[in-house]
């Protein structure tokens, strides 16, 4: 059931790729086992289970029956909250207090009130508003 929400890469975040000699979308594939994340290739599915999927994959598919009852989203962050999150982790790691890590990192990758303010905007233009 395609929700008309534009999929994205559980573990990159970004959209799906295109083919560089047709240009056409090429097809994100899903988790085997949940069907509830998608992903690029091989590598990111690899990367992102390493990253923690494996610790909520299978709840919505498999054992935890109160879990399938629910209507609830698959636990995974969505792809900004990724992004902001391995940012966060690359800042800590040069040494960053974690205060200014998690404010640089939600600053680099959050649009700001004038970018969503012109995406508006844009909007309204398109639609000659």
């Amino acid at each position: 059931m395609e929700t008309g929400l534009k999929k994205t890469c559980a573990y990159c975040g970004l959209p799906p790729s295109q083919d560089a000699s047709s240009g056409t979308e090429i097809k994100m594939k899903k988790c085997s086992r949940c069907k509830s994340v998608f992903y690029h290739d091989a590598e990111c599915q690899k990367k992102h289970w390493k990253e923690g999927h494996k610790k909520v994959c299978g709840q919505s598919a498999g054992g935890n029956d109160s879990f399938k009852n629910k209507k609830t989203k698959h636990p995974s962050m969505d792809p900004v909250h990724q992004l902001v999150t391995r940012r966060f982790k690359e800042l800590r790691s040069q040494g960053m207090s974690t205060q200014e890590a998690m404010m640089q990192a939600r600053d680099e990758l959050m649009p700001s009130e004038e970018d969503e303010m012109d995406a508006g905007s844009k909007v309204a233009a398109m639609f000659g508003m």
